[in-house]
């Protein structure tokens, strides 16, 4: 019966996205994330019958004009700056909606976790900014929706929609939704559909009037840039304050940076040490914190035990590392081993700037490359804390599926144009023991907490 259910899950995520739109309405999501903002076309069809929904693909010499750096949380300190910075990427979409359609055609805003550290003073600074600035039909021709934040869940959970729709566009038909497990820069997030009862952590949505149900959790801080940067201050912490300068374990021999920590300068230096890395890395999930419901792979939070048979898809940082270790090419997807990320964070941490260019097989810039060292090391101690085996190869890494980016975005507009209404009456019975008001119901994405 749970199998069926899965089954039919796919079924409706399939329904609910397919390619080949007909006469298109557009919808604009601008992904406003820690390390900078991005901005994804949309459109739907229009004809009877119809659920089509397929992303609007920027040509060669127009990608870099639909991203921008820095991200939104950056104008922490000056909010007024906060909606110009976005000009560039409306200019980017005028070229791919025409202007008949650009009045109708939706426009979101989702801050993701760089945001969710802000207070809300330097939220509501930056938001209305934002506002003023895309309501201004001189500045902006689209039909402004909103601009929010998103809980970390909610990210999960559409990252969840988003990739299980577009594999059921393929004609996958094993039968199971796959888990996604998504590392962006400040924040990690885990969505599956486990084989056990979900304790803590279930989350519910509708599609076509069917509830269905997933485990989903986002961990704040666990994203890759700010893990890199909690693991900078460990060790500059740990450093003599008199001395001022600090070995790191996990950069590249020969590789230095000044940090300030706790009010003082400190010189980093790498020196490149697996053992210490995999260690640091391994300490900054607090698996030593008390776990009350187990399993926890970290920060004590409990999460359903994988059987080894559930096969889950990795994005974002779960891509960019292996490919800046060379496992991968930009445009594969692939079934990484936790053991093979290993070795090649290994090899990586030993070289050194002057020992030659990236890893065969990367194609990103040089300035990223500072991070693939710890980046190996923590991923690695990320998969294996959440139980999946060294040889195991349950894990398919990708950046792109039908032209699609992999990521939370397509699953938001499916929630926010199908059928997954932001508001459903849910009425739980409460046992007869009980009065009604005790008896909490289900959670639901998107439904107001009283």
């Amino acid at each position: 019966q749970r199998r069926a259910r899965r089954g039919g899950m796919l079924r409706l995520l399939l329904a609910l996205c397919c390619v080949g739109a007909a006469a298109a309405r557009y919808m604009l999501i601008i992904d406003a994330g820690s390390s900078g903002s991005r901005l994804r076309i949309f459109n739907a069809s229009n004809a009877p019958g119809s659920r089509a929904v397929s992303a609007v693909q920027p040509r060669a010499p127009d990608e870099r004009s639909f991203g921008t750096e820095p991200g939104l949380s950056a104008f922490e300190n000056y909010p007024a700056g906060a909606g110009a910075s976005l000009g560039g990427l409306i200019e980017a979409a005028k070229a791919y909606i025409p202007a008949e359609e650009r009045g109708s055609s939706k426009l979101w805003v989702k801050a993701t976790a760089g945001m969710r550290g802000l207070s809300q003073q330097q939220l509501d600074g930056i938001f209305a900014s934002v506002r003023r600035y895309l309501q201004d039909p001189r500045r902006s021709p689209f039909e402004f929706a909103s601009v929010s934040v998103l809980g970390g869940e909610e990210e999960a959970v559409f990252a969840f929609l988003g990739i299980n729709s577009l594999l059921a566009s393929e004609g996958r038909d094993e039968g199971d939704p796959v888990g996604v497990l998504d590392m962006g820069g400040a924040s990690l997030q885990v969505a599956y559909k486990p084989s056990s009862n979900i304790l803590d952590g279930e989350f519910h949505f509708y599609m076509k009037d069917e509830r269905q149900s997933v485990y989903a959790r986002s961990f704040p801080q666990f994203g890759l840039d700010q893990a890199l940067r909690r693991a900078i201050r460990a060790a500059a912490r740990s450093a003599d304050a008199a001395a001022g300068h600090a070995d790191f374990p996990c950069f590249q021999r020969g590789v230095q940076e000044t940090v300030r920590v706790d009010g003082r300068d400190v010189n980093i230096t790498g020196s490149g040490d697996n053992a210490g890395c995999a260690a640091l890395a391994r300490q900054l999930l607090h698996k030593e914190y008390e776990c009350l419901l187990p399993p926890c792979p970290f920060m004590g939070v409990h999460m359903p035990p994988l059987t080894g048979r559930e096969r889950f898809y990795a994005v974002s940082n779960f891509f960019y590392v292996p490919n800046g270790l060379g496992l991968m090419g930009w445009d594969e997807r692939r079934a990484i081993r936790p053991s093979a990320l290993r070795r090649a964070a290994e090899a990586f941490c030993q070289r050194t700037p002057a020992s030659g260019g990236p890893p065969v097989g990367t194609t990103q810039p040089a300035k990223y490359l500072r991070k693939f060292c710890f980046g190996g090391h923590y991923v690695w101690q990320v998969l294996t804390a959440l139980g999946f085996p060294g040889d195991g190869d349950r894990i398919t890494s990708v950046r792109e599926l039908r032209h699609n980016v992999a990521d939370w975005t397509l699953g938001a507009v499916l929630y926010e144009t199908q059928e997954m209404p932001r508001q459903r009456q849910v009425v739980a019975a409460a046992p007869a023991a009980l009065p009604a008001a005790a008896v909490a119901p289900p959670r639901m994405i998107g439904a107001p907490v009283e």
